[in-house]
């Protein structure tokens, strides 16, 4: 069906207006809860010529009227640059229907060479989708990914949710031979009948993870912080022999452990009417006043300053990006795309015993152990136990996010096993 004139005159209207709200009738199209349905990606990704059909027609009328095809949404998407930002990164940030137009678009592309996404991509592309059955969050999407293909994940419902969400971590991680998918654990400690390190895929995304967020780089400072980490400076998984299907046995190394805790936003961000006040009161909690931060040339007011702005970037968009003003424009709520005071929660100030800062997740508490797990790119905050640890979450912490905490005083990498740790994570 080819477009209809007003069609195209709407198009050619949204070029010269995008930052401007779109009509109400197209944002409440967009939040149809329909395009929310898990299995609605099968749907649309699969089709070679998808067609929406929406409202009420009567013999009388057309039915082309109260219809569009696919391909007419996925210029509205980038005529409002959203896909762009899909392409950095394709998590929490994005719109339902964003998603769909992202992953039509990726299997289009990979599917005729064989290659499909990566079951954790579509995880998280698709985390905010709704399911009646926990466990289609999984199996709707498991043969569109390279690990269904390979039978490494199975959609099986003598399985339940908790068995289904482990035992697809664990592939996941094999698959892979990385730990990304212990960033997408968000979940509260003793609040999930699941293990700590695997994530709970019925909980919607509670704020951007660490690998997706296109963090801030103050060049003007030094290249400590990036967009990208290598926290284990790109040391391989190693995992030790499980003894418990539950249990994830994996080495790494220790960095040190949590001392000082403080609310990112009310103790600093928005304490006071400047960021000196705020800082001044970080100080009064027991942050150093130390001229000069561990193994670097700043100051730890320098480095306060640079660690609160990398985590307002994963509050707030980046300024090349336009993925704020698309999500305005279809009318999206605020609960939906995450406010400040939501991804505040989600994470805390910290200073560690041996004076290094960053932010973790809200639930670490002061002995928190910060580790550096080989295969992950970011370092992890843990709690022990008697005989294992309880996965809390992935942390930032400046000056160990390129590697610097697992290589020597020389520069060159550490490889001595005595200096490597068991965590076996439960």
């Amino acid at each position: 069906m080819e477009l209809r004139m007003n069609e195209m005159s709407y198009l050619s209207d949204l070029k010269e207006q995008k930052h401007q709200v779109w009509a109400p009738e197209i944002a409440s199209f967009f939040s149809n809860p329909w395009f929310e349905r898990a299995w609605i990606y099968q749907e649309v990704v699969c089709s070679k010529s998808a067609t929406v059909y929406s409202g009420l027609c009567d013999a009388s009328e057309s039915i082309a009227r109260n219809s569009l095809p696919w391909n007419c949404l996925t210029r509205f998407y980038k005529i409002a640059e959203e896909l762009e930002a899909l392409e950095n990164r394709p998590t929490s940030i994005c719109s339902v229907i964003g998603s769909l137009i992202f992953g039509q678009t990726h299997y289009d592309a990979n599917n005729r060479i064989g290659n499909l996404t990566d079951l954790l991509t579509l995880l998280e592309l698709r985390r905010d989708s709704k399911v009646t059955d926990a466990r289609d969050k999984i199996f709707s999407l498991v043969e569109l990914s390279n690990e269904g293909q390979q039978s490494r994940v199975l959609a099986d419902y003598s399985k339940s949710v908790v068995e289904v969400y482990t035992s697809t971590a664990r592939s996941i991680i094999n698959s892979r031979k990385d730990l990304r998918i212990l960033s997408a654990v968000q979940q509260s400690p003793g609040q999930s009948d699941l293990p700590s390190w695997v994530p709970d895929w019925r909980e919607q995304w509670h704020g951007k993870h660490l690998i997706s967020a296109a963090l801030k780089s103050f060049k003007q400072f030094d290249d400590t912080t990036a967009a990208s980490f290598t926290a284990t400076a790109g040391r391989y998984l190693k995992l030790h022999d499980e003894e418990c299907s539950n249990q994830l046995s994996l080495y790494g190394k220790s960095f040190s452990r949590i001392k000082i805790l403080a609310d990112v936003v009310t103790n600093a961000l928005e304490y006071g009417s400047t960021f000196s006040t705020g800082v001044a009161h970080l100080y009064e909690m027991g942050f150093p006043r130390s001229p000069k931060y561990p193994r670097t040339e700043l100051t730890s007011a320098a480095v306060l300053y640079m660690t609160m702005m990398t985590f307002r970037s994963l509050v707030n968009q980046p300024e090349n990006l336009t993925t704020k003003t698309c999500l305005d424009n279809v009318g999206l709520s605020e609960e939906k795309r995450g406010t400040s005071s939501v991804a505040s929660s989600t994470r805390r100030l910290f200073l560690t015993e041996n004076d290094y800062i960053g932010f973790a997740p809200a639930n670490t508490a002061v002995g928190d152990e910060i580790c550096l797990l080989f295969g992950g790119d970011v370092p992890y905050v843990v709690r022990e136990r008697d005989d294992s640890h309880q996965f809390i979450g992935e942390c930032y912490c400046y000056g160990i996010m390129n590697g610097e905490a697992v290589r020597t005083c020389t520069g060159k990498e550490d490889q001595d096993s005595k200096n490597e740790k068991l965590y076996v994570l439960a």
